[in-house]
C-alpha cells in the first residue's frame, strides 16, 4: 500500500522500495517463476539504490544516485522510479533502463503512484508555516490534474486504485482534521467524516479499502496511538488497537484487502516490550495472530508488502541499525535479516512478469 504519510516523515529516515523485474543469476538454480520479487533499497545514506532479490535472498545490483535521494514509488512494471532529490527537494522520474532522470513533478513535492500506475498523488508544499500541502491527483502519463484540494496533511491510494483517502486540515489548522475519501472513477467526494477536534485523537494516516467500503485510520494523541476502522457512509468506527505511552510504527494492508499489519514503536528501542507484527482481519475487525521477530532479534518498524502478497520486508528501528527482515506471508515465516550499507526505511511495490 502506498502511503504519503510515510513519505512526509522521510527526513527522519531514508527509503526502501520493493519491486519485481526480470533478472538472471546463473549462480543460483531455482524453480521457474512467473515474476521476480525484488526490493529497491536506498542505502549509503541515499547515495545509491541497492537491489535485493527476495527469491534468491541476495543483493544483485546497485544504481548510483549522484544527486542523493530516496525512493517514493514505482511506475508500471518496473519501468520508472519516482525519486525525491535531497539537494533540490524535487520529485523526479528515474528511467530504470537508462538510469537517467526524465520528467519532474516540481520542487517541494512528495509523490505516490496508484497500484495500477494510472494516477499520481502529488502533495505540493503550500508555503505555509503549518507545513500543509496542496493535493493534486494527476493522470499518468500526461500529468493532467483531475482533482485538487488544499490544506492536506497526508494521503493514500486504495488497493484497487479507485479511492484515495486524505487528511484535510480544518480552516485554522488547530482544531483538528477531517477524513476525506475521493472516488477517482466517479470524480466525487464520498466522505468528509470523522472530524476530530482538539484534545481528541488526531488523524495521521488513512488507507481506503474499496472492497470492504472501509478506511483504516491511524490517529494520535500526545504519546498515545490508536488504529481504527471507519466504515464509509454510516460513520461507524471500531478501534482495532490502542497503545498508551507508545507510538504505532506503521500500518500496512495486504493486496487482497483482507489483512492489516501493525507494528508498535516502543518508548525505548533497546528495551522493547515485544518484537511482534500484529495481524488483523479487516472483514471481522479482529486481531487474529502475531508474527514474531524474536528469533532474528529485530524490532519491527516500517513494513512493505509485495503486490502478490507473498513477501513482506520490514525495517528495524532505530534506523542506524540498517537491517531489514524478509517474511514469507503465506506461512508467516521469518526468512532472515539482510542489511546493505547505510540506514534503511520504507518501500513500495510493483510486479513485472518475466
Amino acid at each position: 500500500m502506498k502511503s504519503m504519510y510515510q513519505v512526509l516523515v522521510i527526513f527522519l529516515m531514508p527509503i526502501i522500495l520493493f519491486s519485481v523485474f526480470s533478472c538472471s543469476d546463473n549462480s543460483v538454480t531455482l524453480p521457474a517463476a512467473t515474476v521476480d520479487h525484488l526490493f529497491y533499497i536506498t542505502s549509503d545514506n541515499g547515495s545509491q539504490l541497492t537491489v535485493f532479490d527476495a527469491d534468491r535472498r541476495k543483493y544483485i545490483h546497485y544504481i548510483p544516485l549522484d544527486t542523493g535521494g530516496y525512493i517514493l514509488d514505482i511506475i508500471g512494471d518496473n519501468q520508472s522510479l519516482v525519486i525525491h532529490i535531497n539537494r533540490t527537494q524535487e520529485s523526479k522520474i528515474l528511467d530504470v533502463g537508462t538510469e537517467e532522470f526524465t520528467n519532474s513533478f516540481g520542487f517541494g513535492t512528495w509523490v505516490s503512484i496508484s497500484p495500477d500506475s494510472k494516477y499520481a498523488s502529488v502533495l505540493r508544499y503550500d508555503g505555509s508555516f503549518l507545513s500543509y500541502y496542496t493535493l493534486e491527483i494527476q493522470n499518468l502519463p500526461g500529468f493532467g490534474i483531475i482533482h485538487l484540494d488544499s490544506s492536506v496533511k497526508a494521503c493514500s491510494f486504495g488497493i484497487d486504485s479507485r479511492y484515495i483517502a486524505y487528511i484535510h486540515e480544518t480552516e485554522d489548522g488547530h482544531t483538528g482534521n477531517i477524513l476525506t475519501v475521493y472516488d477517482i472513477v466517479s470524480d466525487s467526494i464520498l466522505e468528509k467524516g470523522y472530524k476530530s477536534i482538539s484534545g481528541e485523537i488526531l488523524l495521521e494516516e488513512a488507507i481506503p479499502i474499496e472492497n470492504l467500503n472501509k478506511v483504516v485510520c491511524l490517529g494520535s494523541a500526545f504519546a498515545d496511538n490508536v488504529v481504527f476502522v471507519y466504515t464509509i457512509g454510516n460513520a461507524s468506527i471500531h478501534a482495532l488497537s490502542y497503545f498508551p505511552g507508545s507510538y504505532t510504527g506503521d500500518i500496512a494492508v495486504g493486496p487482497e484487502g483482507k489483512y492489516l499489519y501493525l507494528t508498535m514503536v516502543p518508548p525505548n528501542w533497546y528495551n522493547p516490550p515485544d518484537k511482534l507484527i500484529y495481524v488483523f482481519d479487516l472483514e471481522t475487525e479482529k486481531h487474529i495472530k502475531d508474527i514474531s521477530l524474536e528469533s532474528v532479534d529485530l524490532q519491527p518498524n516500517h513494513m512493505f508488502i509485495s503486490p502478490d502478497g507473498k513477501y513482506m520486508m520490514v525495517t528495524s528501528g532505530p534506523y542506524s541499525e540498517g537491517k531489514a527482515a524478509l517474511i514469507d506471508l503465506e506461512n508467516s515465516d521469518v526468512i532472515g535479516v539482510y542489511g546493505p550499507p547505510g540506514m534503511l526505511g520504507p518501500m513500495a511495490a510493483t510486479l513485472c512478469p518475466k
